[in-house]
């Protein structure tokens, strides 16, 4: 294995068990992403073979679409970043997996936040304005 900074702060067994474990989980990050960008471009297909809504409607799940695809390919690069790291040991391939992983953690994130205050606030304007669905 070899050793660099990430190496006197961190001992080799832990760093070993970390490479360890990223050779069993990488190839799951990459089936993942690789599914995700499936589901999107499915998405994609089907709401161009069978439009339903508004131009509004559509434009959102294009949105929606290409933003998990974005989600997807920072998931798909973690996942070679992962399997890098698992076969060097450096510490440049750890910190970009990490790095990757955080940027699609904090999207993610940030995306579920955003849902939440658009149900909340749909429901208040739903609620005050009596509108039944």
């Amino acid at each position: 294995m070899q050793t660099d900074q990430v190496s006197s702060t961190i001992s080799i067994q832990t760093l070993d068990e970390i490479r360890k474990v990223l050779r069993k989980t990488w190839g799951w990050l990459a089936f993942l992403a690789v599914i995700s960008i499936g589901q999107a471009v499915f998405s994609i297909v089907f709401l161009f073979i069978r439009p339903q809504g508004g131009i509004l409607a559509i434009l959102i799940e294009l949105a929606s679409s290409a933003l998990g695809i974005a989600l997807a390919v920072f998931l798909f690069q973690a996942s070679q970043r992962a399997k890098r790291y698992a076969e060097s040991g450096t510490a440049d391939e750890l910190t970009a997996y990490h790095g990757k992983l955080k940027i699609y953690f904090t999207l993610t994130g940030l995306l579920v936040l955003i849902s939440l205050v658009v149900a909340v606030l749909m429901g208040l304007i739903g609620t005050f304005t009596g509108y039944r669905g």
